[in-house]
């Protein structure tokens, strides 16, 4: 089993666990650093894979552990400074479950992005994905939003779902309709929004709002140009049936 290693000061039981990921739109990472800063969160310590992560991420001159623990009330938030390689996803899943049993955390809440091609055209809406069936907090998540009906998950939030089957604790996804190739402040504000409403924490979501209607409006003028581009060569637009 390859080591995971953690460093953190004051450690006190928690009730709730958030963590996000490099994922589809970058919704996680958005929505966890969203909430580390509305909440005025404290950073506590992190997590480092010395053997698989020989990197220290470097922030305003401090080095920073690969992932970095924040801690408010009876809230933590794992924040990956750096995407984290296939290799030590199954570790770092298994290290989270560890933690949330020795912290005592009632929930591990997964907030990630749904990839939706047609994401330009939409607004995002809120879905969720559950590892316990009998989970209190289900009638809130079903009038916030909808559960994903059918499909695969993959990475860390698929590893973290299936551990809580056998682990007993119950843990939680949160996704939103997200571009698969851009970042999406949209879905973040979506997932965080369905954060609020479920969990009872309240999380400003207007500048991310604010930041995706401004990535809406030059992915709309860069559609735009192309378009005319094409109109001036006399290409035509790949079809596909």
């Amino acid at each position: 089993m390859i080591p995971v290693e953690f460093w953190e000061k004051g450690e006190r039981p928690l009730k709730y666990l958030v963590v996000g990921f490099h994922d589809v739109g970058l919704v996680g990472i958005i929505a966890t650093k969203h909430l580390i800063e509305s909440l005025g969160m404290e950073e506590v310590g992190g997590i480092d894979i010395p053997s698989e992560l020989p990197i220290a991420p470097i922030r305003d001159g401090l080095a920073k552990f690969p992932i970095t623990i924040y801690k408010k009330d009876q809230w933590a938030v794992f924040y990956p400074e750096v995407p984290l390689p296939p290799t030590v996803l199954f570790p770092i899943a298994q290290a989270i479950m560890d933690y949330a049993a020795r912290m005592g955390v009632e929930r591990i809440i997964s907030l990630t992005g749904l990839a939706n091609p047609n994401r330009l055209r939409v607004k995002p809406s809120l879905h969720w994905i559950i590892g316990d069936e009998e989970i209190e907090e289900k009638e809130k998540l079903e009038r916030e939003g909808k559960p994903l009906k059918d499909g695969v998950l993959y990475g860390p939030t698929a590893l973290l779902l299936k551990f809580s089957k056998t682990r007993g604790i119950p843990v939680v996804a949160l996704l939103a309709d997200a571009f698969p190739e851009f970042p999406d402040p949209g879905a973040a504000a979506t997932v965080l929004e369905g954060l609020s409403k479920v969990y009872g924490i309240s999380v400003d979501t207007k500048k991310l709002i604010e930041d995706a209607e401004k990535i809406k409006a030059r992915l709309q003028e860069m559609a735009r140009q192309a378009m005319t581009v094409m109109k001036e060569s006399g290409a035509r637009p790949m079809m596909y049936a």
